[in-house]
């Protein structure tokens, strides 16, 4: 697996979804700011050398491979190809490769030779139109655009869909995130959502024995552990605590509650209320892994919803979920009840309940379950 987070890989579940215009409106913003380089990777399917289908396949694309596969260096701004509009979009270079699938990994090695003769570096912004090479490439951020509304998904796209960190709807004219949400900064690409990110960091820690924020964590704290992993993709991060850091979290806004003594739901009504987005995500300061990738998924499927629930081995897990700001006037009302409880709210609300795979979500309550945690740190 090669490990390029300079790379944007781009997919799409179908053809003609405005994939090739996306890519160049990306390349003329970040051409304004940098070099960036276009790369279209073309894939012949074979076995063992012998090309299935090639009439019903990338026909043009077939005819331009010379033995197992083929490297063009573009040139041509006048042509009506996606390699000639990525030049004329801004790209510095662009190249297009047309390799055999059993041939790939040949062509990849020879794709960074010739990027090293070119002097492109690590740390060049590179997009990269296709999906194929997904299971040979670790991308910096990966989409894949989709038809709106639409569950076709052609063969190539189906077999790397669970790894796309985003997936963008397409209609129209337009889709369903901004060119300005995709960022270059310092040598990767970063995606930033619509929305805010939410630490509950206020709580009481009795099990733990000590407040949990504060917990040490590598060469910081546990609050600052997961506040790195959130400012990368949240354009907002709100910290609910009702007492003064003694360190500065940059970028972050540390709110108050706004009555104390009423558990983690004043602490959600309290940063709903301070945030700019319509959507939310909320997360307890004892859960120190977060999968980025499936909080994107649960930020995709608020739409229609009040709260994305994720479900962790048949229990809700109502501290580690997407909230929508319309929830606001609910829980309120909940409160004036004197009903703190978090999970009683969802019976007022619309819920969308999401399988939670994997092993990588856990909850720190103990001493024994910190150690554990910190040994492999």
């Amino acid at each position: 697996m090669i490990f390029s987070q300079n790379i944007l890989m781009i997919g799409s579940s179908e053809r003609n979804l405005g994939k090739t215009e996306f890519i160049c409106r990306l390349i003329a913003k970040q051409s304004v700011i940098s070099d960036i380089v276009g790369l279209k990777i073309t894939v012949i399917e074979d076995v063992d050398g012998v090309v299935l289908k090639p009439s019903s396949q990338h026909c043009d694309s077939f005819f331009q491979l010379d033995g197992d596969f083929t490297i063009f260096h573009e040139t041509d701004k006048a042509g009506r190809k996606d390699t000639h509009r990525m030049l004329r979009a801004g790209a510095k270079e662009v190249f297009w490769v047309v390799a055999l699938r059993s041939k790939l990994p040949e062509a990849m090695v020879a794709l960074e030779q010739m990027f090293i003769d070119y002097e492109i570096r690590k740390t060049t912004p590179v997009v990269l139109e296709g999906n194929s090479v997904r299971h040979l490439i670790e991308p910096g951020l990966f989409l894949i655009i989709k038809g709106q509304g639409r569950d076709i998904v052609k063969e190539s796209c189906l077999q790397v869909l669970p790894l796309a960190d985003k997936l963008v709807d397409s209609y129209g004219e337009g889709w369903s995130i901004d060119i300005n949400q995709i960022d270059f900064n310092n040598g990767a690409w970063v995606l930033k959502e619509d929305a805010a990110a939410v630490i509950l960091a206020g709580g009481q820690s009795r099990r733990m024995g000590q407040d949990k924020a504060s917990l040490t964590v590598g060469n910081g704290t546990m609050l600052q552990h997961i506040h790195g992993q959130l400012e990368e993709i949240f354009p907002q991060v709100l910290v609910s605590m009702n007492t003064e850091l003694p360190y500065q979290l940059l970028g972050s806004t540390i709110v108050n509650d706004i009555a104390e003594g009423n558990g983690p739901l004043m602490g959600i009504l309290s940063c709903l209320e301070q945030s700019d987005h319509e959507a939310n995500f909320i997360c307890a300061c004892d859960c120190p892994n977060i999968d980025v990738r499936f909080v994107r998924h649960m930020i995709s499927v608020l739409q229609g919803y009040d709260v994305v629930v994720p479900m962790c081995n048949g229990r809700p897990e109502p501290l580690f979920a997407v909230y929508s700001r319309n929830t606001i006037p609910k829980i309120k009302e909940q409160l004036a009840r004197g009903v703190n409880k978090v999970q009683d709210l969802f019976a007022e609300l619309k819920v969308n309940y999401q399988t939670l795979e994997g092993s990588w979500y856990t909850n720190l309550n103990t001493p024994e379950q910190f150690k554990q945690f910190s040994s492999k740190v």
